[in-house]
């Protein structure tokens, strides 16, 4: 008898915490066409929890922006890396990425969506492609002055804004092998991938 109330109790908590999970990580994707060039992007919607009993949805890109803009670059130069990856984009193309209503993402938003997903320790695997959150964050490296580039398939770099309305500042770096996420500074000759946060 004992065993089978062990055996419920064990299944009653199963069935709390995958009720559980499934309101932390609540989300809904849908799809935004860029009228600029009428490409079209699918978008997630997450109910991120706060403390206190308290949430917030934040909807942001599921896909790198490929929107040409002057100083914005395919890797290598070869376009069939923008129709995988996207664009590369400088500090200054960077803030014409994102289509009417949307723009880059603050450090802070970042944060959110990382913390819901492990942590600055545990989110860069479930940010990634094949990851639980659905964000399938692209390894689409970068590229630096004179015209090269790196680090394709190993790491994704995607700058970041202090607060709305200013210039990039810094970048949130996910890698293939790592399963953190790393912050730093990018200096303005360097180029990285966008993604877009709703406004």
């Amino acid at each position: 008898m004992s065993n089978l109330i062990c055996v419920m109790k064990n299944y009653l908590l199963a069935l709390l915490l995958v009720f559980y999970s499934s309101y932390l990580f609540s989300q809904r994707t849908f799809e935004i066409t860029d009228v600029r060039d009428d490409q079209v992007y699918t978008a997630i919607e997450f109910e991120i929890p706060l403390e206190g009993g308290v949430s917030i949805k934040k909807a942001f890109l599921a896909e790198n922006m490929n929107y040409k803009t002057e100083d914005s670059f395919c890797y290598k130069n070869v376009p069939a890396y923008c129709e995988k990856y996207g664009r590369l984009y400088t500090e200054k193309s960077a803030l014409e990425a994102c289509p009417d209503g949307w723009r880059l993402a603050t450090r802070d938003e970042w944060f959110y969506l990382i913390s819901t997903y492990g942590g600055i320790n545990e989110a860069g695997k479930e940010l990634q492609v094949g990851g639980k959150s659905g964000f399938n964050l692209l390894l689409a490296g970068f590229g630096y002055s004179g015209g090269k580039f790196t680090k394709i398939g190993q790491e994704g770099v995607y700058w970041d804004i202090p607060d709305v309305g200013e210039p990039p500042h810094g970048v949130m770096v996910v890698d293939r092998d790592q399963t953190h996420v790393h912050y730093g500074g990018h200096e303005n000759k360097y180029s990285n991938s966008v993604r877009c946060i709703r406004e």
